[in-house]
């Protein structure tokens, strides 16, 4: 693609980005190691977003979730993701031994684009595929939608992500969107991606301490196993995220 054609479509993606302003995605999300069934939102303003993942409670929309007082005003529910389009970054917030840490990471997925079609909402979807950080990645995308955003770390792609399937492990499908509705996002979320709150990491070392984090919880469990009892085989701590490996991790092998 020559240079005037890239500076005419990011133009044109700016547009569109604008026109599809305050957005709303409501997300049925899926683990299928734990079974469990919970809901994710993606808050669409400008040239960022904001993806909620919500494991306490089901709520019917946004509206529900928006207007409860225990999740608006607790602390205990930080857990999100912002994306910059200017950056193509990712500000991740979350919560270990109640301490609140704010990361950063860059997306580097690389996407392979197909022409099998489905539909999704009511919206003519195509399927894109990737191998991420140790995972198969499957998305349905809409171009009637033109925005990149999607669920999770997931975007970057010519439209909007409807439905993401990652190694049969977990998935994301989008069961509403609302355009063009004013919303407002909890203060702490702000606070928290401006560092008035939270310690801030790097990507690498927030991820040493989630490890440690749950690593410290497992031998607690098996500490506490009937006395007798051995366990045939431990997963890798990382066997039931998404990111299951990554990049420097790669760049130490022979």
């Amino acid at each position: 693609m020559s240079l005037k054609k890239k500076i005419i479509f990011i133009i044109l993606l700016f547009s569109y980005t604008i026109a599809f302003s305050q957005t709303i995605v409501e997300y049925v999300s899926k683990n299928y190691f734990t079974g469990q069934t919970y809901d994710s939102y993606l808050f669409i303003n400008n040239y960022n977003s904001i993806f909620i993942n919500v494991f306490h409670k089901r709520y019917l929309g946004y509206e529900e979730l928006l207007n409860d007082n225990d999740f608006i005003n607790n602390k205990r529910y930080i857990s999100s993701l912002r994306y910059s389009i200017d950056e193509n970054r990712y500000y991740g917030t979350v919560s270990f031994d109640k301490k609140i840490y704010v990361y950063s990471d860059i997306s580097k997925v690389s996407w392979k684009l197909t022409t099998e079609k489905n539909i999704i909402l009511g919206y003519q979807c195509k399927l894109a595929y990737s191998d991420y950080r140790g995972r198969k990645y499957k998305v349905w995308y809409t171009t009637e939608i033109p925005i990149i955003f999607g669920p999770w770390k997931l975007g970057n792609l010519p439209g909007l992500i409807l439905k993401a399937e990652i190694d049969n492990k977990f998935s994301f499908e989008a069961k509403r969107i609302v355009f063009n509705k004013k919303f407002e996002i909890p203060q702490r979320y702000y606070d928290m991606y401006n560092y008035t709150i939270g310690i801030p990491l790097d990507f690498k070392n927030f991820i040493s301490i989630e490890n440690q984090y749950f690593e410290d919880i497992r031998n607690k469990q098996i500490t506490n196993l009937p006395k007798g009892v051995v366990l045939d085989y431990i997963p890798s701590i990382r066997e039931n995220m998404i990111e299951k490996s990554f990049e420097w991790e790669e760049n130490k092998k022979p």
